[in-house]
């Protein structure tokens, strides 16, 4: 009998069932930084577009093109994002060639929510010999993939990387460093990737938008747009955080700053448009249009 109520005592603790008429709304302010009606807007997933990563040296290595295509592959699986189609090569160029061209018409991505594209900045190759009549040869490449909200031409978020490939060989001659040089280039690829990914991941993790708020003496519900479609499971950690805009002295630009102000978990009231989250824990005041995303 004493296992039998440790194990209701179990169960009612850690149930997330709410009764919404046992909670009375209260006002929220606005955030000074309302999403717009197109964010709100519920999706299953968001439409990214992948375009070449662009390199100014060794072009006889389209390396550019082949980190773009690894990313693509390794994002599609994930059912929060929808990888739109670019990956004719011939297409992927001409986009390109567009954007570098006009700068300012990006018409040919209104379909995505995101860019990304990026930079390589340094593709080096360093040969080291050593006893023995065999060399140890380093290709590493390094830059940024970086991720643009759409339609602005502002990076959200920056992943940096610089990888290197090792190789042993026995002494080469000029034309074998020559042959090898875009072999292990070409092996950076996945490694690259691969570093980069976690934070990537990261980016686009379900999130949606705090509409209103109730309270029950100190507890405290949220209802939110993150929705059963765009990724919310009953019991499911969330946080809560403030988004705000910041002026750039040194570039002009403006930041984005994510300030983490609370916690909470999704209760058992989850919708194809919207859910209430259970507060654990709020460090500041909760307003309309802050975000809620899942950890």
């Amino acid at each position: 009998m004493r296992y039998l109520w440790i194990f209701l005592l179990f169960v009612g603790c850690s149930s997330y069932n709410i009764d919404i008429a046992q909670y009375h709304p209260i006002e929220l302010k606005n955030s000074p930084n309302m999403p717009s009606k197109d964010e709100v807007k519920s999706r299953k997933s968001m439409r990214v577009v992948v375009l070449d990563i662009k390199q100014k040296e060794h072009k006889d290595v389209d390396i550019g093109y082949a980190l773009a295509k690894e990313l693509s592959s390794k994002l599609v699986p994930f059912r929060t994002i929808q990888v739109l189609e670019r990956f004719n090569k011939t297409d992927a160029q001409k986009e390109n060639a567009i954007y570098e061209a006009t700068k300012e018409d990006e018409a040919d991505l209104e379909n995505a929510d995101y860019r990304i594209q990026g930079d390589i900045t340094r593709i080096s190759q360093q040969v080291r010999q050593h006893q023995g009549g065999w060399c140890s040869i380093e290709t590493c490449v390094a830059g940024a993939i970086n991720l643009f909200k759409l339609p602005s031409k502002q990076i959200e978020e920056a992943f940096p990387f610089d990888e290197c490939i090792y190789e042993r060989k026995s002494t080469p001659t000029p034309r074998m460093k020559k042959e090898s040089f875009p072999k292990l280039i070409t092996k950076a690829v996945p490694e690259i990737i691969d570093s980069i990914m976690p934070k990537m991941v990261n980016a686009f993790k379900p999130k949606g938008y705090v509409e209103s708020m109730r309270v029950n003496g100190d507890r405290k519900i949220i209802k939110t747009t993150l929705s059963r479609t765009l990724g919310a499971v009953e019991g499911r950690e969330v946080e809560i955080v403030r988004v705000e805009k910041e002026k750039n002295s040194l570039n002009n630009r403006v930041d984005t700053i994510e300030i983490p102000i609370g916690s909470g978990r999704v209760s058992n009231i989850v919708t194809d448009s919207y859910s209430f989250i259970i507060v654990d824990e709020l460090r500041d005041e909760v307003h309309r249009g802050d975000v809620v995303r899942v950890k």
